[in-house]
């Protein structure tokens, strides 16, 4: 999955994770769940429907279905503190993270 991964810089330079930014979806089911998710993936993926089937079952469960290219403060700096960051994924979609509702939903993380 690409899920981002929230991580801090200690004194001595060593990375810590902190935790995810956001939770898993679960899984759609019912009769139309199939189908739907066959024409999301071949929207998500640029396949097209001529002739060709999708062989892959794999459920994307992120809010990004490929992986992340950039992340960029939105609010904040790095010298002050980061409120509000973007990221950018390879599936074209941009999202921005507000790390104050994050932080709450991990039981209020210091970020």
């Amino acid at each position: 999955n690409y899920i981002p991964i929230m991580f801090k810089m200690d004194s001595n330079g060593e990375l810590q994770e902190l935790g995810k930014l956001e939770t898993e979806k679960k899984a759609v089911t019912g009769p139309f769940s199939n189908a739907r998710k066959m024409f999301q993936n071949m929207d998500d993926l640029g396949i097209n429907g001529g002739g060709s089937s999708i062989t892959s079952n794999t459920e994307v469960s992120s809010i990004h279905r490929n992986q992340i290219n950039e992340v960029r403060a939105v609010r904040g700096s790095k010298e002050d503190r980061v409120t509000c960051l973007s990221t950018c994924g390879g599936d074209g979609k941009l999202v921005l993270w507000d790390l104050d509702n994050i932080a709450q939903k991990m039981g209020n993380l210091r970020i």
